[in-house]
């Protein structure tokens, strides 16, 4: 939600409106899937798509001809209108059984897509963690910051933690019980600190 929902031309209150949006959109369709798959399964919102939202969102952030108060309501309808759409797309293959179709997309569309999702995230993962945005000269001044480090430092020692235990351990139950040790670990450090 931080990367959609904020930046330097988000109308006020647009990341708490925004995090109650993604929130209830991952409950309804967590909750739709495992009702109607005949698969036992656990939905999730992907992170992926919020790479091409946080570039959508701040294209309309940025445009003078939408006033103020209606630029929340159009990314959020910018949002539902492309996932119905990507949703219907992929029924509609899945129906057809083209499934298949995909490997007709060249190798380097498929890398570049997933090179620029990653530098979308990764520097959407920087900002959210330090409040820089993500240039060398800002990497290199967070680096040498003591209080940028003790700030992000948690954050990239649980992600780290989260990627190399789901890697050796491999088991169901890794990345929950990793984001419940994690979120443990920092209201116990707001308590004593």
């Amino acid at each position: 939600a931080t990367l959609v929902f904020s930046g330097p031309d988000a109308p006020e209150g647009a990341l708490a409106a925004g995090t109650r949006f993604i929130m209830f959109s991952g409950m309804v369709g967590a909750c739709g899937i495992a009702l109607r798959s005949s698969l036992p399964v656990i939905a999730e919102v992907q992170d992926g798509p919020s790479a091409i939202f946080a570039i959508m969102a701040a294209a309309i952030y940025a445009t003078d001809g939408i006033e103020e108060d209606a630029k929340l309501p159009t990314v959020e309808a910018a949002i539902l209108l492309t996932s119905t759409a990507s949703g219907a797309l992929m029924m509609g293959l899945g129906h057809a059984r083209l499934g298949n179709i995909v490997r007709l997309l060249p190798s380097p569309v498929t890398g570049g897509f997933l090179a620029g999702t990653g530098w979308v995230l990764t520097s959407g993962s920087f900002k959210v963690l330090t409040g820089l945005t993500f240039e060398p000269g800002n990497v290199l001044a967070a680096l040498h910051s003591p209080e940028l480090l003790t700030v992000s430092l948690p954050g990239v020692v649980l992600g780290l933690a989260l990627a190399v235990g789901n890697r050796k351990i491999g088991k169901f139950w890794v990345v929950p019980a990793f984001l419940l040790c994690g979120t443990f670990l920092y209201f116990a450090a707001l308590q004593l600190g």
